[in-house]
Formats: C-alpha cells, sequence, structure tokens
C-alpha cells in the first residue's frame, strides 16, 4: 500500500468516532488533516484542485504521485542518457584526435632504386 493510501485510512479510522453528530464537520476535519499531511510539493498541487472531501484529495494525491514518480524516472533516464552521450562523444573525440595525429606525420615508403644491371 502506498503511503498516501495508509496515511488516508490512518485518518479514516482516527476521525470516525469524532464529531459523529456533524457529518460535515468530520469531513472538513480529515481533508484538512490530510492535506496538512502531504508533501509540500503534492499538498500545493492538491489545493489548486479544491478538493471537496477526502475522497477527491486522496484520488488526486495518487494521481500526482504516479506523475511524479514516472517524471522523476524519465527524469533518471534523461540524465543517464546524456551521461551515454558525453561518453560517445569523449570517446568520439579520443579516435578522431588519434586520427589526427596520424595524418600529421610524415609517411616515409621505402626508396625505390632502379636496379640498373650493368
Amino acid at each position: 500500500m502506498k503511503a498516501i493510501d495508509s496515511y488516508a485510512k490512518k485518518i479514516e479510522e482516527l476521525s470516525s468516532s469524532s464529531y459523529s453528530g456533524n457529518e460535515d464537520a468530520r469531513n472538513a476535519i480529515r481533508l484538512s488533516l490530510f492535506l496538512r499531511g502531504l508533501k509540500p510539493e503534492i499538498r500545493k498541487e492538491i489545493r489548486r484542485q479544491t478538493p471537496e472531501n477526502i475522497e477527491e484529495a486522496v484520488r488526486a494525491a495518487r494521481n500526482l504521485e504516479n506523475i511524479l514518480t514516472l517524471e522523476s524516472a524519465e527524469q533518471g533516464n534523461i540524465v543517464a542518457a546524456v551521461q551515454q552521450l558525453k561518453e560517445t562523444f569523449r570517446h568520439w573525440n579520443r579516435n578522431r584526435d588519434g586520427l589526427q595525429d596520424h595524418s600529421n606525420r610524415r609517411h616515409y615508403s621505402p626508396r625505390r632504386y632502379n636496379n640498373h644491371h650493368v
């Protein structure tokens, strides 16, 4: 179970017996507690969506958490791809420099002698 789901479940368990006569108050408290316990980057985005109850907030937080996880994985893939590209260019430059070194050297070919028999 993900952290968001287990956190929401804990809030549900703790709030189930409070404000039993006033469902609106209980829902407002559950929503407020849930939002305060989220990571700041998730909490800010969920508040922008103005959920009306804890169920909407949980659903939105789950979706956002999944998106952030995917973004993080993709960012990791991008970093790895850039590192690989850097290595490829380094290798290519080393090989290219090696070829230039060889092309700058004078190549001596053996002298050709005309062997004339006397």
